[in-house]
């Protein structure tokens, strides 16, 4: 299995806020079509990103690969694999005490040191393991568990819907601004990371 993240910013010359979600979103999708083209082989102008009533992205015209994108401040993110992927961009901020009991009660395991030690970091990587199963993060947090597993997440469905592994969900990278996370199908899979400028992407895209 073979998975390319790419990553890069919007509007560098502007702050977090003056990007707007139209233009980062746009701008994600351009970096997927991009990672399928050079590094997957899929001939530029031959494919485009459309989303399934859900909401979930898809290269058409169908080509086996597995597209996910996301976009926070002014950074983007797309994840192109030839298995099932999941990406997530989160802007580094800090979060209240009452949130993390809020959305994260029942759903960690035996992860839940972590979860209140690094909450940005975990968010962003359930929202990946989200986006992997298609499932809307709403639905995601009731029907599964996290459990803390090395540097990583194993993502198991609770007992009450099903069992077994689903997905193995980890941090690639992080600043004292932004965190990246991927999901993928099993642990320790390989997964390419390639910084692009978004912002060229996007524009060669729309031309």
């Amino acid at each position: 299995m073979r998975t390319v993240v790419a990553i890069g910013r919007v509007g560098a010359s502007r702050s977090d806020e003056a990007v707007s979600a139209a233009a980062a979103s746009n701008a994600a999708r351009a970096l997927a079509v991009r990672v399928a083209g050079e590094c997957f082989g899929i001939g530029v102008g031959k494919t485009e990103i459309v989303r399934l009533e859900g909401g979930r992205p898809v290269l058409v015209p169908a080509c086996g690969l597995s597209v996910s994108l996301s976009h926070s401040g002014t950074m983007v993110a797309a994840a192109v694999s030839d298995g099932a992927v999941g990406v997530d961009v989160q802007r580094q901020r800090p979060v209240r005490p009452g949130l993390i009991e809020r959305y994260f009660a029942g759903v960690w395991g035996d992860a839940r040191g972590r979860a209140e030690a690094d909450a940005i970091e975990l968010w962003s990587c359930m929202e990946s393991a989200a986006k992997l199963t298609g499932l809307g993060i709403a639905r995601f947090l009731r029907e599964h568990v996290l459990h803390a597993e090395g540097s990583g997440w194993r993502v198991e469905a609770s007992p009450a819907t099903a069992e077994g592994l689903l997905a193995f969900t980890r941090v690639l990278w992080s600043d004292d601004r932004y965190v990246l996370s991927v999901a993928s199908g099993r642990p320790g899979a390989i997964v390419e990371v390639r910084w692009f400028d978004a912002d060229s992407a996007s524009s060669a895209s729309s031309s």
